[in-house]
């Protein structure tokens, strides 16, 4: 593996969860989308571009092409990201991607627990 591949976590092939789309520029992997998330009726993106290739619509680009890949065809995909990453918001928005709710995180003594916020229920 390039080592700016293994710098952000992908230390081998196994890491790029498959199915996965790859932005190419100067040579060099810019960006990489992946199933964060896989099941049999559903499929969450996980993103990632790096530093030098960040602002130019890579994330975007391997996005929207993991979202055509064939083995997702009868899956209901969903892109994820937090309040805090404007940068990955945007991305949401240059795609076009409707906001389907927010998730609270609560954690405390050997507890954790996720609930739809919008919808208030567990």
């Amino acid at each position: 593996m390039p080592i700016h591949l293994i710098d952000a976590g992908f230390v081998s092939v196994n890491d790029l969860w498959e199915p996965w789309c790859i932005a190419i520029a100067d040579g060099k992997v810019a960006s990489i989308a992946f199933a964060a998330r896989l099941a049999d009726k559903g499929a969450e993106v996980g993103v990632y571009t790096f530093p030098s290739f960040r602002g130019r619509g890579y994330a975007a680009a391997v996005t929207a092409g993991w979202a055509s890949v064939p083995e997702l065809r009868y899956r209901t995909l969903f892109y994820g990201t937090s309040e805090t990453n404007t940068s990955s918001q945007r991305v949401a928005e240059r795609l076009g991607l409707p906001m389907l709710g927010r998730y609270v995180t609560i954690t405390g003594p050997a507890l954790e627990y996720q609930r739809m916020a919008d919808t208030g229920k567990p």
